[in-house]
């Protein structure tokens, strides 16, 4: 029989995701984890997916903490902040998707940047079916991000998303057009500076594209090129066309 240990299935690493929210949330999502038991979790994981050293790596974790639980503590403040309708930190922590995604993209990343193998992409997939969220582990995201929504919004491997950022649902940040055999390390994805706010259902596509500090991208845009610091970019408004339904409603109808 052989040696190598089995693969874990995305199912099994829903579990970790939900310890890792504990810890890194604040109340009332966190604060209540374990930190022994979900890395001794995660150094199971590792390993049965063939990481190296995944002793050392759950240590580099241990030890990285504190930042990680600052960096959901701002992405809460910027979820309460930055939508009217939110009442509370608390309801941010436990019904924002955006909140939960971007904290579980903080985990993904990590073991990403220490070449663990397999586990950060399904790490990112859990998030990604829990919240309609799909962020690469190499994706590099900077503190006090909020997702607005969330569903429908993919963001790419070598994008970078600077802090205090805005991104509604539906917005792709992707890669323009390449072949197979393109160097995985080269800048594939679009980069947007600090203070950016991308509405519901914009496409911004290309390693060298980058959206300036301060700039706003409208709704349903479709964008391949720079944009300078503070501007506005906008589609053309379609053309409304009011007609009269020939079969208007009746007055009134009984069910």
């Amino acid at each position: 029989m052989s040696d190598v240990p089995s693969i874990p299935r995305i199912e099994e690493c829903e579990s970790v995701v939900s310890q890792w929210l504990d810890l890194v949330l604040p109340a009332p999502v966190g604060g209540q984890g374990n930190v022994g038991d979900t890395l001794s979790h995660l150094t199971s994981l590792i390993t049965r997916c063939g990481g190296q050293g995944a002793a050392a790596v759950a240590d580099a974790l241990r030890a990285e903490l504190p930042r990680l639980r600052h960096e959901g503590l701002l992405d809460v403040r910027a979820a309460f902040e930055g939508d009217p309708a939110c009442e509370s930190e608390e309801e941010a922590a436990l019904c924002y998707p955006g909140v939960h995604a971007l904290s579980i993209h903080r985990l993904a990343r990590q073991l990403h940047r220490r070449k663990v193998p397999l586990l950060p992409r399904l790490l990112s997939e859990c998030g990604h079916r829990r919240t309609g969220i799909d962020i690469h582990p190499g994706a590099w995201i900077d503190h006090s991000v909020f997702i607005d929504h969330g569903s429908g919004v993919v963001i790419g491997a070598t994008a970078r998303i600077g802090a205090h950022c805005k991104i509604y649902q539906g917005v792709t940040l992707g890669a323009s057009s390449i072949k197979r055999d393109t160097d995985a390390c080269a800048r594939r994805h679009p980069t947007l500076e600090d203070h950016v706010v991308v509405y519901a259902g914009a496409t911004i596509l290309g390693g060298d594209t980058v959206i300036g500090a301060g700039c706003v991208v409208g709704g349903g845009v479709f964008l391949t090129e720079s944009v300078p610091p503070g501007h506005i970019v906008a589609a053309s408004r379609p053309v409304i066309e009011l007609r009269e339904n020939p079969e208007p409603p009746p007055v009134s109808f009984s069910i």
